[in-house]
């Protein structure tokens, strides 16, 4: 299937209900299935999309270097990061390292590293806090941060969210450098309530005097 909007760009087309290729390993138009990820030809801002392609085929083939996440049975690849939404990560990256580090919070991880909601379920967030301690974690992470862009609004706040939400990850904050403000959701009592903030000092609820 294909679509060609902001939010979703073109994408090899595929009569297999259930994977873009053979046991194989070549689709019918004798393409590779790590061909299937190669998203260099487009040069839109829009995000790329790939269903019918299998958990562990994601694992095996997803380029390590690049944001490409698998939510329900679908691949997701946006496109490039711009220089101010790359700044504005590794400023989050940095603080956040420095105070779990000293605080001893948790493993505080950058994209593209993958956060394990659940089965099926492998979104790559800006930046993410993983709580200390060996094996799985409830929450999977404490903290959630997603730069906004042109091309993953739609996806970092709708799907994205979704599963953050489903997952019971504590806070979810959205940077919006367009606007100038951050937009959170704060889990409290099995709801989330949102805020914005447009100046002023935000205070994290999930990590103690962040």
């Amino acid at each position: 299937m294909a679509t060609a909007t902001p939010d979703h760009a073109p994408i090899l087309p595929t009569d297999q209900p259930n994977a873009p290729y053979d046991e194989e390993g070549t689709s019918d138009e004798g393409i590779p299935p790590e061909a299937w990820f190669d998203r260099s030809s487009i040069t839109a801002d829009a995000m790329v999309t790939i269903e019918g392609v299998s958990e562990a085929d994601w694992w095996k083939y997803a380029p390590e270097g690049r944001v490409c996440e698998y939510l329900d049975g679908v691949v997701y690849m946006p496109s490039p990061a711009t220089r101010d939404h790359q700044d504005n990560v590794g400023f989050w990256f940095f603080l956040l390292s420095g105070f779990a580090g000293e605080k001893g919070l948790g493993e505080v991880v950058l994209g593209p590293g993958v956060l394990q909601l659940a089965p099926g379920r492998n979104p790559e967030p800006d930046v993410f806090v993983v709580p200390s301690g060996e094996g799985p974690h409830s929450p999977p992470a404490l903290l959630v941060i997603e730069t906004l862009s042109r091309s993953t609004r739609k996806h970092d706040t709708g799907r994205k969210k979704a599963a953050f939400q489903d997952a019971q990850i504590p806070e979810i904050v959205y940077v919006d450098l367009k606007r100038r403000r951050i937009v959170f959701h704060r889990r409290t009592d099995d709801l989330y309530t949102t805020e914005t903030q447009e100046t002023g000092i935000w205070r994290s609820a999930s990590l103690p005097g962040f």
